[in-house]
């Protein structure tokens, strides 16, 4: 194994879909753009989110899981608890793509969103493979916190899954600057 190398030695191809290539974001990927920023590669789990709470996991919830039903006040506590913030809606579109869905053109069951996940169970993260920028989950079934106080996320058409009140699909990804 080698050490990271400096992000300026390296061409934004190299660094597409890397993660961590600082060596100083384990578990994010840079997106470019004009205003580069880095963005958690999968939602935070219920794992993530027990370190650094004193709470309780629901039965029947994997810790793989995201952590869904959070409120915006509460992402935005964790966010700064890690120091690091919220995506804004803009950084989370740039990080889609410009394709109706992250992976393209059009719906496909196996990439994402196109129809119902696992019965109206809470999968794990990652269960969707990334975009070409290496974000997993994108365009899969949860909705994401905006630095905004809006939600980003699901399918581009806003149709949503019925769920059990305790797992509204509300989660949040982290970003930092970049």
């Amino acid at each position: 194994m080698t050490g990271a190398l400096p992000i300026g030695d390296r061409s934004p191809r190299e660094l597409q879909g890397m993660v961590n290539p600082d060596g100083n974001h384990p578990l994010m990927v840079r997106i470019p753009g004009d205003r580069p920023f880095w963005l958690d590669i999968v939602p935070v789990t219920w794992d993530r989110w027990c370190r650094r709470r004193d709470v309780t996991v629901p039965p029947g919830i994997d810790l793989m899981s995201p952590r869904v039903g959070i409120s915006f006040d509460d992402a935005l506590e964790f966010a700064d608890e890690l120091g690091k913030r919220l995506p804004t809606t803009e950084e989370l579109q740039c990080a889609w793509g410009d394709a109706t869905w992250p992976w393209g053109p059009h719906a496909d069951p196996t990439l994402g969103r196109a129809g119902p996940h696992r019965w109206g169970e809470l999968p794990e993260v990652g269960l969707h493979p990334p975009n070409p920028l290496g974000v997993w989950d994108l365009g899969a079934w949860i909705w994401q916190w905006t630095a905004e106080g809006t939600l980003f996320g699901g399918a581009r058409d806003g149709h949503t899954e019925s769920f059990r009140d305790d797992l509204r699909p509300v989660a949040l990804r982290l970003a930092s600057d970049g």
